[in-house]
């Protein structure tokens, strides 16, 4: 009988419909084939306004409740990263923060990797830690009932990391296994020779990741000098973003890191770093185009890199919307130029990496080794295109949504509120500037890109790299009348700030 139930309706509606009966509504009209809905208002982002407190320690806590959510996610953050590596230990900064989750030793025990990882997961982790450049940091998203367990583990594995040298060999293989992949993979090898071009000696150029000459000798004594002089309460911070309100996080902080006194050796002072000077005077430029010639290489890898000032320069703003029209997306200049309308590359992108103390615009693609020229032609065509043509307004406006859209997306979750405002403290901006973003970029107006690019992207400062097959490629670089030095990866030496290995005495 249940059978004939979706036959019955049927013929009722169809009795219904034809003997006349009317609906009280119009059907909806369906739109035009090919025709898209028109675009909805932008949805405001939801920001918190952070609460700051800094205990008598010199420990800085900062909190961004957000009622509802029901999780909570705790960043620790040191305030230096892989700019703090001694010369000839690339890597020691990321090596620190990577093992201080692989076992810790404290007077009331001591804990192996596997087991900080299971109570980690118990809490609802597990643990995630990094060092970038200016920062280090170690974290954990739990609920909020077991926030003060996960801070009782997380200042454990801040305070108290064993660098056991079985962990520490671990790691060493790891990496080194790693590099040697990366440093022969074009796409891998010409963003780390671009840093160097444009950062030379200052500490933004070496590899963060280290060397395989600098990971092979890095020894548990330097780990923990590196841990005693930069893991401290006056040069860090713990964010706390989720649901709680500030009070509870505040003395939670308190109770858990209060004790955590100053150690007698204070943070050493930060490197020389000429990155600001490379920012505003010209550098030397012995060739257009640097190749490192791999000649078993399926691809090349294309990268022009120009140096930026730092994070604090007034025109920063400028720089994050002129990097999102070039190279910020599926639908920017350069993507459309490389892959969109010639097919060159599977992507073509740029990043704006401005720190705390300098910074860089990276644009890059992949292609085949035959078209390598045409691609750094287009690059540096769309570059000065910059400089020279507005953009237009509907296009200025689409690439800045993108971006705050990203932006705002990032906010939404407790994980991404947090990483956000630890990136704004590691580049030396207020914790309550996630607030500015989203109006800041909306202010840049298409005339400021313009002058940013004419400014900031000169073709004077601009640095080229192609990882590749030198043989299928140089011939044209040299018809569009580029000068060109061309490196073997064999006298590559990514520890020396000039790239070339020193003259064997």
């Amino acid at each position: 009988m249940k059978r004939l139930l979706p036959a019955l309706a049927v013929i009722v509606l169809a009795a219904t419909l034809s003997s006349g009966c009317k609906r009280s509504e119009a059907p909806p009209v369906a739109p035009a084939a090919g025709s898209l809905p028109p675009i909805g208002p932008a949805r405001a982002a939801t920001i918190p306004q952070p609460i700051e407190k800094t205990l008598a320690n010199g420990l800085r806590v900062i909190v961004l409740p957000r009622v509802g959510s029901s999780l909570v996610a705790a960043e620790f953050v040191v305030l230096s990263g892989g700019e703090v590596d001694p010369e000839g230990r690339a890597g020691l900064a990321d090596f620190t923060a990577n093992l201080l989750t692989k076992g810790s030793k404290s007077a009331n025990g001591a804990r192996s990797a596997p087991q900080l990882a299971a109570a980690a997961e118990a809490l609802g982790g597990p643990f995630r830690a990094q060092a970038g450049w200016d920062s280090s940091r170690v974290g954990i998203t739990v609920t909020t009932p077991k926030l003060a367990a996960a801070l009782d583990l997380l200042a454990e594995v801040v305070r108290y990391p064993a660098f056991a040298a079985d962990e520490v060999e671990r790691l060493r293989a790891q990496t080194l296994d790693g590099l040697r992949l990366s440093l022969s993979d074009p796409g891998e090898l010409a963003p780390l020779v671009a840093a160097r071009l444009v950062h030379g000696a200052a500490p933004y150029g070496h590899p963060r990741l280290g060397t395989l000459r600098s990971v092979a000798s890095i020894s548990v004594a330097e780990l923990r000098a590196l841990h005693a002089r930069h893991y401290r309460p006056g040069n860090a911070a713990l964010i706390l973003a989720g649901d709680l309100d500030p009070e509870t996080g505040l003395a939670l902080a308190a109770q858990i890191f209060g004790d955590w006194t100053v150690p007698k050796a204070a943070t050493s002072a930060a490197p020389a770093n000429p990155d600001e000077a490379a920012s505003t005077a010209t550098p030397a430029k012995p060739a257009d185009v640097l190749i490192i010639d791999l000649p078993d290489a399926g691809q090349a890898a294309v990268v022009a890199a120009a140096p930026l000032p730092s994070r604090a320069a007034d025109d920063y703003y400028s720089g994050l919307v002129t990097r999102a029209v070039l190279g910020g997306g599926y639908s920017s200049r350069l993507n459309r130029e490389i892959r969109i309308k010639r097919g060159l590359s599977y992507g073509a992108s740029a990043e704006y990496s401005v720190l705390r103390n300098g910074g860089a615009l990276f644009a890059s693609a992949q292609t085949k080794n035959e078209s390598a020229a045409e691609v750094a032609a287009l690059m540096r065509s769309e570059l000065a295109r910059l400089s020279t043509e507005d953009v237009p307004g509907d296009e200025l406006a689409a690439r800045k949504a993108s971006y705050n859209g990203g932006y705002a997306r990032t906010l939404e979750t407790a994980g991404g509120l947090a990483s956000l405002v630890a990136g704004q403290l590691a580049k030396g901006v207020a914790a309550d500037e996630i607030s500015r973003v989203i109006d800041s970029v909306d202010a840049v107006t298409t005339a400021q890109v313009r002058s940013y690019a004419r400014q900031r992207l000169p073709a004077s400062t601009l640095r080229m790299v192609i990882v590749g097959d030198a043989k299928l490629f140089k011939e044209a670089l040299g018809m569009q009348g580029l000068s060109v030095e061309t490196m073997t990866a064999d006298d590559l030496d990514l520890d020396q700030p000039g790239l070339r290995k020193p003259l064997a005495r």
